[in-house]
């Protein structure tokens, strides 16, 4: 990975054995253009910022297995993330996310989705068709029932719900 163009104050941040790059709690309302040289990473840890949206850029960077947003102020999934087809974790939890776009069921490879504490009233039956989902993590969210096809997730290794939330308690 080329940190040429990586600002001097940030070059220790970014590890290049493991390709991951970590740039939490850096107060970051937008993204610098320079992550973008950073085309080799796998994990992209961007929480606790102040982001709104992410340049389209990012969904170019394609060997990204596992990406933060974690702790900012998105109000919807940003349409780049279509393009990051080798997704395995996707952390959007404590963001303003009113609802899961359907440009997310492309995303096969995805194991884990953290998306609690956001505004999300329904959640959509297309997550019941991510093959690999393991780990669904929706506490904190208002919707007030737990769709059925919840059930038909035979692959769940971990599963978040808030049952004191419910109208009507699950099965």
């Amino acid at each position: 990975m080329d940190l040429s163009g990586v600002p001097e104050q940030y070059r220790h941040l970014i590890s290049v054995d493991q390709a991951s790059a970590s740039f939490g709690s850096m107060g970051w309302a937008e993204l610098p253009g320079w992550v973008a040289s950073l085309d080799g990473l796998s994990i992209l840890n961007l929480d606790n910022n102040q982001l709104t949206h992410l340049p389209d850029w990012v969904g170019d960077l394609t060997s990204l297995t596992d990406l933060n947003l974690v702790s900012n102020r998105l109000a919807s999934v940003p349409g780049c993330i279509s393009r990051l087809t080798r997704l395995t974790a996707l952390q959007l939890s404590d963001n303003q996310l009113t609802s899961l776009p359907g440009f997310m069921r492309n995303l096969n490879a995805l194991e884990g989705l953290w998306v609690w504490q956001n505004q999300l009233s329904v959640l959509p039956d297309w997550l019941a068709e991510l093959p690999g989902l393991t780990h669904l993590w929706v506490q904190d969210n208002p919707y007030t029932r737990p769709p059925d096809w919840i059930r038909s997730l035979s692959n769940l290794e971990g599963l978040g719900l808030n049952i004191n939330l419910f109208a009507e308690p699950p099965e």
